[in-house]
């Protein structure tokens, strides 16, 4: 399995949080991501 994310943006309540990711993630077999509580 392979997950490519590009020039990912994300705005939060008028504040860029996220500019331009890049991700590449090749032959993995778990991915996990974790935040803080009510951050999903």
């Amino acid at each position: 399995m392979e997950i490519k994310i590009s020039n990912l943006k994300k705005i939060y309540n008028n504040q860029i949080v996220l500019n331009n990711l890049e991700l590449d993630i090749k032959d993995v077999h778990s991915l996990v991501i974790i935040g803080p509580s009510g951050g999903g």
